[in-house]
C-alpha cells in the first residue's frame, strides 16, 4: 500500500475485496467507502478517517477492448460506447 492507496486498474476485482484503514482500523467493503471521481480516476478513502485506501484508474478504450474479449461483462457492455466514440474521431 502507498501513501496514496493502492493501485487497481478498473477491471480487477477491488469491487469484492474487505478493506483495512491502517489508520483508525476500520474494515470494510468497497461500497462502503466514499469516493471521489476525477477525470482519469477514482479513489476510495475510510469513512471514519478519511485516508485514502485505494486508487482507480478509469478504463483506456484499449484496456476495455481486452477485458470483452476475455468475456468480460461491464466491459461488453463499455465497447458499443468505445466504438462510436473511435468513429466519432475517424469522422473529423
Amino acid at each position: 500500500m502507498t501513501d496514496h492507496g493502492k493501485l487497481y486498474c478498473y477491471f480487477d476485482n477491488y469491487r469484492c475485496e474487505t478493506f483495512t484503514c491502517p489508520v483508525c482500523g476500520w474494515f470494510g467493503g468497497f461500497g462502503q467507502l466514499e469516493q471521489e471521481q476525477y477525470r482519469d480516476l477514482f479513489d476510495g478513502s475510510c469513512p471514519e478517517c478519511e485516508k485514502m485506501l485505494i486508487v482507480v484508474s478509469f478504463p483506456t478504450a484499449e484496456e476495455i477492448r481486452k477485458a470483452a474479449a476475455d468475456g468480460n461483462e461491464e466491459a461488453l457492455q463499455m465497447l458499443p460506447m468505445v466504438r462510436r466514440r473511435e468513429a466519432l474521431e475517424v469522422e473529423k
